[in-house]
C-alpha cells in the first residue's frame, strides 16, 4: 500500500527510467560495438542522434499522454493506493508485449545498428516520460505544500 499519490507518481518515474536507462545503455553498447567493427565511429554518432531523437519526439508526444492519463488515474484514488491497482489491466498486457518483441528482436537476430537505434529510441523516450512522472509529483507535492 502506498500512502501517498506522490509515492505513485515517484514509483511510476523510478519503474519508467529504471526500463529506459536500461534499454539506453542497451542501445549505446550496440552502437559503440559498430565503431569497434570498423564502421566507424561517426556513422554510430549519427544512429546515436538519430535514436535520441526519436524517443523525444515518442516520449514529448506520445508517451507525455500516457503518462497524463496514468498520473490522473493515480490521482483519482483513494489512499492508501494498493499497488495492484494503481496500473490498468491493459498496461501489463502492453508491458508483456513490449518485452515479447524485445525477445523477437533477440530471436530475430536484427542488425546491430537497427537495433541500437530502436533500443536507444524507447529508452530515452521511457527516460522522458519518467521525466513527466517526476515533474507531475513535484507539482502535487508542492501545490499540497502550498495549501
Amino acid at each position: 500500500m502506498m500512502k501517498k499519490h506522490e509515492s505513485c507518481l515517484y514509483l511510476s518515474g523510478l519503474v519508467w527510467l529504471f526500463a529506459g536507462c536500461s534499454l539506453l545503455m542497451k542501445g549505446i553498447q550496440f552502437l559503440t560495438s559498430l565503431s569497434k567493427n570498423g564502421n566507424g565511429e561517426e556513422w554510430a554518432m549519427i544512429l546515436v542522434a538519430i535514436g535520441l531523437f526519436i524517443g523525444y519526439f515518442k516520449g514529448r508526444f506520445i508517451l507525455r499522454k500516457t503518462v497524463e492519463r496514468l498520473a490522473k488515474r493515480i490521482l483519482s484514488m483513494e489512499t492508501p493506493i494498493p499497488l495492484n491497482k494503481v496500473y490498468p489491466p491493459k498496461y501489463f498486457i502492453l508491458l508483456a508485449f513490449m518485452i515479447g518483441l524485445g525477445v523477437v528482436m533477440n530471436v530475430m537476430d536484427l542488425r546491430v545498428d537497427v537495433r541500437g537505434v530502436i533500443d536507444l529510441a524507447i529508452g530515452s523516450a521511457l527516460m522522458h516520460g519518467a521525466i513527466a512522472f517526476f515533474r507531475i509529483g513535484m507539482e502535487l507535492k508542492k501545490a499540497t505544500c502550498d495549501t
